[in-house]
């Protein structure tokens, strides 16, 4: 199935790997604790990162629920 996409949207997991191999436009989402700097791909053509950051309050969760569609939206369009 994952050959027959037209894009990828997801964190950095197994998948988002294999999107990748299948030079899928993709665009992965990065945690504060692993990010793209230290973890993500070099400098991938069709990949674009998200990187989510901690506010004041370091809530683990809050940085993934900061990501919005219209933050997603305005980076696919880059791979466009």
């Amino acid at each position: 199935m994952l050959p027959h996409l037209n894009f990828f949207i997801g964190v950095d997991t197994g998948i988002t790997h294999l999107a990748t191999c299948f030079d899928i436009p993709s665009i992965v989402i990065y945690h504060p604790d692993f990010p793209a700097s230290k973890y993500g791909p070099i400098d991938h053509p069709r990949l674009k990162i998200i990187q989510a950051e901690y506010s004041s309050d370091k809530d683990k969760f809050k940085p993934l629920k900061s990501i919005t569609a219209k933050m997603a939206i305005r980076v696919f369009k880059k791979l466009l």
